[in-house]
């Protein structure tokens, strides 16, 4: 088996055989629980039409071969094995691209109609489940249509004006994916991958008895590489990524590059991430 030939087969049909958990379809894409951790918000993308997936939580993606080396952690040649001697009867089937209709093929058409103080009820009760109502002063209401659909969830800005949306259906990015930073003037800087984590960290830090300090919420932790330089002026460094294999690697690249980094994970050790720990009930 080739490359070109590796490539036709269905990254769908290898996920079920890999007894992966769907979370939605949506048509083009459909939404799984990651298969390289364990987690409870769904994160891993796959594009029916162009039989290629995402992870969000790993800031990874690509084409079946990409997800056989990825998943059984090997070298390009073993995962050509792997697919011919595994999942070769899983053909793709290319009519699905033809067949797709014009709107599909557009690219997805969104606006912001409005940006309000958080007053629905529904998204105030989802922020009481996460744990982080009182924190709801750091967030929007955002009100924005997708391809002249209507939607509204929470809303985080990033550096770039983008918002990470939020609601207990969805998970997306309007506008450019960036970092956020939370500048106070002070000499210490903490790290947080997502920002229900940041908001986790306000919730539980006077019972933790922690000083205020400049903040930097990662919004994908894709995006550490955006850190490469710029945080040298920062005596110290605080780390509260998610304990898993990205929060790993991320966490050692930023100890490689910067001194005085110290990993916070200990606190939430036994979860998947600061916002986990804090719905635990462990600090209220």
């Amino acid at each position: 088996m080739n490359a070109k030939q590796a490539k036709q087969i269905s990254l769908i049909s290898i996920l079920k055989q890999l007894n992966t958990k769907k979370y939605k379809d949506t048509g083009r894409d459909i939404w799984y629980f990651s298969p390289f951790r364990n987690e409870k918000t769904a994160s891993f993308k796959v594009n029916r039409w162009k039989n290629i997936f995402y992870d969000f939580g790993e800031g990874k993606g690509g084409n079946v071969i990409d997800f056989i080396m990825l998943y059984f952690h090997c070298e390009f040649t073993e995962a050509l094995h792997i697919i011919r001697d595994r999942f070769n009867s899983f053909s793709f089937d290319q009519q699905s691209i033809i067949k797709r209709s014009a709107v599909e093929r557009k690219k997805e058409n969104w606006k912001i109609r409005k940006v309000k103080s958080i007053e629905h009820p529904a998204l105030l009760s989802y922020l009481r489940k996460r744990g982080v109502y009182e924190q709801k002063n750091h967030l929007k209401e955002i009100h924005y249509t997708v391809n002249k659909k209507f939607y509204f969830g929470i809303g985080f800005q990033n550096d770039s004006g983008g918002w990470e949306i939020r609601n207990k259906y969805s998970k997306i990015c309007l506008g450019e994916k960036n970092i956020s930073i939370v500048r106070n003037g002070k000499s210490i800087l903490r790290i947080f991958e997502g920002f229900f984590d940041y908001l986790s960290f306000h919730q539980i830090k006077n019972c933790l008895e922690f000083d205020d300090s400049d903040y930097l919420i990662l919004n994908s932790v894709s995006l550490i590489n955006r850190l490469d330089t710029g945080l040298e002026n920062y005596n110290k460094i605080e780390l509260f990524l998610d304990n898993d294999e990205a929060g790993n690697e991320a966490t050692k690249k930023l100890q490689l590059i910067y001194k005085n980094v110290d990993d916070n994970r200990l606190l939430y050790r036994s979860f998947k991430d600061l916002n986990d720990y804090l719905i635990s009930g462990k600090k209220k």
